[in-house]
């Protein structure tokens, strides 16, 4: 808000003035008679009310404002910034988080693998909007391009919810499945298989762009925990034919072969040249 300077008057200065005598006027009529202004309003006298803005106090401008502007002797609140110090801060003691000992195992949600919930349900309803062919074996990729599944981190388990209302024969691969769900895919006349598959290949079927060289679909599992569930026929695993009436000698030999041909064959001329 600007302000008139003083030098212009705000008011009307009556100065009383005696009129001569008339009949037209009283011996004691007055009239108001206007001064003008002496400075008239411009860009260069343009001001501020008193108060309109207020200075910050700023460390070092003199004044009121200087020295410790307001901010006390040295300390934390004193510093430049004077942020809030984090959640626990106790002045620099180890704080009540600190002392409290730490309990449980690290990690072990970590260690855990995460598999996606993929109830029949849900895959009925995929089949019937017709984002997913029942005619085609489903993998992990249709079921990713269907968004069937969401936050995928090592694979998708079948589970047996709303298996009542489930109506289609399909062929289906996944990572886990349950006794009911696979009871529910195989009274129909499907099949339902679990393979295995690494967070790389995961990866990228995810993200094809990233990849100039496809991995391949099926892994082989490396640990002997995750070998021994994808071997496993009631588990519905992929190695299970593969192992049957094998020996401890040719076991290897024959995942190789039922999962990467070529590297069964180059494994099995090393084995023949030593």
């Amino acid at each position: 808000m600007c302000r008139l300077p003083s030098a212009i008057p705000q008011t009307h200065k009556a100065i009383p003035f005696r009129i001569p005598t008339s009949p037209l006027f009283s011996q004691s009529a007055t009239i108001s008679i206007v001064s003008r202004p002496t400075k008239f309003l411009n860009a260069a006298n343009v001001a501020d009310n008193k108060g309109a803005r207020r200075i910050a106090p700023v460390w070092g401008r003199g004044g009121t404002r200087g020295k410790t502007a307001g901010r006390g002797m040295k300390g934390f609140k004193a510093r430049n910034g004077r942020a809030l110090p984090e959640r626990g801060y106790e002045g620099g003691q180890p704080g009540i988080k600190a002392q409290i000992p730490k309990l449980g195992k690290l990690g072990m949600k970590a260690d855990k693998p995460y598999f996606s919930k993929l109830n029949l349900d849900t895959l009925q309803y995929m089949i019937d909007s017709g984002r997913i062919n029942p005619n085609q074996k489903i993998t992990f990729k249709e079921l990713h391009e269907s968004r069937a599944i969401h936050k995928t981190r090592d694979g998708v388990v079948l589970l047996a919810k709303g298996g009542n209302n489930f109506t289609h024969k399909v062929d289906i691969e996944v990572q886990r499945v349950s006794e009911n769900a696979a009871k529910v895919i195989e009274g129909l006349g499907g099949k339902v298989t679990a393979v295995y598959i690494d967070q790389q290949t995961i990866h990228a079927i995810k993200n094809p762009e990233r990849y100039a060289i496809m991995p391949p679909a099926v892994s082989i599992p490396t640990h002997p925990t995750t070998l021994a569930k994808y071997i496993d026929p009631e588990r519905r695993g992929y190695l299970a034919h593969a192992v049957e009436g094998a020996t401890k000698d040719n076991i290897v030999e024959r995942i190789l072969a039922a999962t990467r041909p070529r590297k069964a064959k180059k494994v099995v001329e090393e084995q023949q040249a030593e």
